[in-house]
Formats: structure tokens, sequence, C-alpha cells
């Protein structure tokens, strides 16, 4: 049978090492040996070889644990290093996710604050509240307002037409640039608004007030057609609803004419009256 190299290289070790010392010895009796007693030397070779062929034998055994020992440890130090890799991974993985969550959270926040900072009451929100009396219309509820106003600046007590009770009334000066420096109000009943309006708003000085155009608004106009003409009023008052609402719109910046004015009151979305102060 034909040994490997690394068998022979156990086994020549090993003779290398137990015989080096006595090898011209060795030399010179194998040499005697081989002509006074071929038997003897036969014998002595067998032995050499049984010798040898243990050595082999052994050196097969240790190497086979040293080769399993250290395949063993190989495999234990690669499984340590793809858990240790894994660990790792994860552990970036789930510092990026909590970092984006973070991230995300923290501008979710700040997007929250600055709605709740940069918001005021603007003409269009204030629009959208519907006065009425008590059943006699659809109103607006005071919690809808709130929620869009806001918390109010104070309260107080006012009478409407048309209730036998007084209302609250609520006052904010929240405003955007569309009602610039003017104060909102709105009045409740039961929960709902049955009055609202706006003063001293900050417009831009009104170029469509002339003149003409006043002459071409008549008695019996509706509310709606007439602000279509002249563009938003400075001050608003609407109330109740129905044959008793009430409405009251008044200009005071008037393009080329300082300190002149002109209110309109409404009874039932219809003109009724048109005063004119220093309006020339």
């Amino acid at each position: 049978m034909t040994q490997s190299l690394s068998d022979q290289f156990c086994a020549n070790k090993y003779f290398e090492h137990h015989s080096h010392a006595s090898s011209q010895t060795g030399i010179r009796c194998m040499s005697t040996l081989s002509s006074a007693c071929p038997f003897l030397l036969e014998i002595t070779r067998i032995s050499a070889i049984d010798q040898q062929s243990q050595v082999i034998k052994r050196c097969n055994y240790f190497g086979g644990i040293t080769m399993k020992k250290i395949t063993t440890l190989t495999a234990v130090l690669l499984a340590g290093l793809t858990l240790t890799a894994c660990g790792s991974t994860s552990s970036s993985s789930s510092s990026s996710s909590k970092a984006s969550t973070s991230s995300k959270t923290s501008t979710n926040k700040r997007s929250s604050s600055s709605a709740k900072t940069t918001t005021g009451i603007s003409l269009a929100n204030y629009k959208q509240i519907q006065v009425a009396l008590p059943n006699n219309g659809t109103a607006t509820t005071e919690t809808k307002v709130k929620e869009m106003f806001g918390k109010p600046d104070q309260s107080t007590k006012t009478s409407i037409s048309g209730l036998d009770k007084e209302a609250t009334q609520y006052t904010w000066t929240n405003v955007d640039q569309s009602l610039s420096g003017a104060t909102v109000t709105a009045s409740f009943y039961g929960g709902k608004a049955v009055a609202k309006g706006y003063s001293n708003a900050s417009l831009t000085p009104n170029d469509k007030l002339t003149t003409a155009t006043l002459n071409g608004i008549k008695e019996g106009d509706t509310l709606s057609s007439v602000e279509a003409k002249l563009g938003t009023p400075n001050a608003e008052s609407i109330s109740g609803s129905g044959v008793l609402s009430a409405q009251i719109i008044n200009y005071t910046s008037i393009k080329g004419k300082s300190g002149a004015s002109v209110s309109f009151t409404f009874t039932h979305n219809r003109l009724v009256t048109t005063t004119k102060t220093s309006f020339n």
C-alpha cells in the first residue's frame, strides 16, 4: 500500500530523532550482521519496518485528531465571525431605523409647531362661519370655530335680536395678512353661532370706491353684489337669520380720500341704507 507524503514525513522524522546519535554505529553493525547472519538481519529489517508502521499509525491517529480539532476550531471561528457580522448588520440596521424614526418624529414635531405658530385667522376662515338663529337655518358650532381660531382672547355677554337671552361673544386678535390688524368676534347661543364680525382691518387703500361706483349701487342690492363691486370691507357685522338678520359693512381705506368712510346696512341680506362720511 502506498503511503501518503505526510505519513512518510512523520515516520522519517521519528527515525531521524531516534537514530541520529548512533547512525554510524548502526551502519557498522548492520554491515557485520549482513555478512555474519543474514537471517538476523532480516529479522532486524522487519522490526524496523514494524516500528515505522507503528509510527505512521500514531502519526495518522494524532494527525487526525489534530486535523479534526483544527477543522472544528475553524468552523467555530467562522460561525463566530458570521454571527458577529450579522449582529453588527442588525445593530447598524436597528440604529439606522431608530435614527430615521427619530428624524421623522423630529421633522413632524417641527412641522406641527410651525403650523401652529404661523397660522392665523384668515378672511377665508372667517367667511366659513355660518350664523343663524335657533331653528332658523344652519349655524357653525362653537367647537368648530374654536378649532379654527384657537383660544379666544376674551369673552363677554351680548344681546342679539331674536334671542330671549344674551349670547356669549368671543374675541380674537390672532389674524393673518388677509385681516391684518383686525379684531374678530363670534357670538354663540346654545353652542351655535348667531353672530360674527370683524373691525379695523388695515387693508390696501380701496381704489374701487369712486363716486361713479357708489352711484351704481342701489337700495335692494344684496350684500354679496356690493362686496363684489367694492372689494373686502375694513369692518363687518352679521347677525341673526331670515327676516331678523342684519348685516353692516364699512369701508374706511379709500384711495385718495383720507378720513372718508362709506357704510352699507342690510336687512335680510338686502341693502336698506348707504351712509357716506367726508366722501366728496
